[in-house]
């Protein structure tokens, strides 16, 4: 077991930059909830669960930000501390009453169809296959076949005597966080017989947060920030650095060489990871309520907020602004006839010449058809969308270019 030395205090929290709205960090839109925890986003949807509320389970439009639909809702009595999505599957891990698998196949209508209790309390999800491994506080960790999503069935558990709380899979090694231990590293090759490779013991409260990024781990620590710690060989896992936040660090999501953490109380920072010994923040928001869950995409930032759902938008990461091959502005048109019948038409704005891409989404953020891509001149551009053979419902054209874009819902009615 490895124990980061020196020990740090709170009081270098108090030293750190006080919580406020950075310049590249911009509002995008908002949606009212009762106790969102976790959040994640598959465009042009975002899933939500809550903790000690209903609904508990929440599926919303956000193909527009600034006017987020209600696509679909569960309103059953559990209370959701995590979940993750496969396919047409969400798997909730539902505290007390442990595993509930969700068929999420149609969004307008989320209903259970299995579900398995482990005498504790699930509270994070991890699905590998046909696995799903939840780590279930005191009870340990639990492996569980969901191949058949009616029927769920325990293959083994882990029990470290201590409680855990968050866990991710990649390869034959599952990574998990609990209550003592900030990680541990177990071979799940055999998930019959899960064996533990080592233990990091650092500073700190590891309550649910972790992400792997590259060969590193990275674990909210509650007071006591990030921890960043060295996965290359999961038998001999080593600390790196410690990164203090300025409030209780409580979930982190990595991607594109960034670390978006919620800090509960202190809002928002994005952290720049593109070397992982020496961490540096870009950006920080101050949300309205208890910053929870967190995930990222090319254009969003997604923050389960205690009562609401915040969608910010990192504008900015340093790039010179006259090496952009972008526009300085472009948009798309709300496309018209809208409601139509069988053909639509599109338009959209250039200010420069620009590669792009016109693509046609479903309700579920499958492409169902590429209208136009490639290097456009400036100016104005109209596109015909034949849609006689799809069938009626809600669908999505999304402009993009060097990866901003923009989006526009459209309703087919045969």
């Amino acid at each position: 077991m490895k124990v980061l030395l020196p020990l740090l205090t709170l009081a270098l929290s108090a030293l750190l930059v006080t919580p406020a709205y950075s310049e590249n960090i911009e509002y995008a839109g908002s949606y009212q909830l009762a106790n969102s925890f976790e959040v994640m986003a598959d465009w042009p949807l975002v899933y939500v669960c809550q903790h000690f509320a209903f609904p508990n389970f929440i599926i919303l439009d956000v193909s527009n930000p600034e006017d987020i639909e209600m696509v679909g809702l569960l309103n059953h009595s559990h209370s959701t501390q995590d979940f993750d999505i496969k396919g047409d599957y969400a798997y909730l891990a539902n505290d007390w009453d442990g595993l509930q698998i969700v068929d999420i196949s149609y969004p307008a209508d989320p209903h259970y169809v299995g579900g398995i209790d482990f005498g504790d309390r699930a509270y994070a999800v991890y699905v590998k296959g046909d696995v799903a491994y939840v780590a279930d506080g005191y009870a340990g960790l639990f492996m569980i076949d969901v191949s058949d999503v009616a029927n769920p069935t325990i293959i083994s558990s882990y029990s470290d005597n201590y409680s855990a709380s968050g866990i991710v899979v990649r390869g034959n090694v599952a990574y998990m966080t609990d209550h003592t231990t900030l990680l541990q590293t177990i071979d799940v090759t055999d998930p019959f017989n899960p064996l533990h490779l080592d233990s990091y013991i650092g500073q700190g409260y590891a309550r649910r947060g972790i992400d792997l990024y590259s060969h590193y781990a990275f674990i909210s620590a509650w007071a006591f920030g990030l921890h960043i710690v060295d996965i290359t060989d999961p038998a001999n896992i080593a600390p790196v650095t410690l990164q203090p936040t300025p409030g209780n660090c409580l979930g982190v999501y990595c991607a594109y060489d960034k670390a978006f953490v919620t800090n509960y109380e202190a809002g928002i920072q994005v952290y720049d990871i593109s070397d992982p010994m020496n961490p540096s923040l870009i950006g920080y928001y101050l949300t309205p309520g208890n910053a929870r869950g967190i995930v990222a995409d090319e254009e969003y930032i997604y923050v389960a907020d205690e009562a609401s759902l915040q969608i910010l938008r990192l504008t900015t990461t340093g790039t010179d602004e006259s090496e952009k091959e972008l526009p300085l502005v472009f948009g798309i048109s709300q496309n018209y006839p809208n409601p139509f019948n069988a053909s639509t038409t599109i338009e959209f704005e250039l200010a420069a010449p620009a590669d792009i891409d016109l693509s046609v989404y479903n309700l579920n953020g499958q492409k169902i058809e590429n209208l136009k891509q490639g290097s456009m001149e400036a100016g104005n551009h109209s596109v015909v969308w034949n849609a006689r053979n799809v069938s009626s419902g809600i669908y999505f054209a999304r402009l993009e270019a060097g990866g901003i874009s923009k989006s526009l819902k459209m309703q087919l009615l045969k």
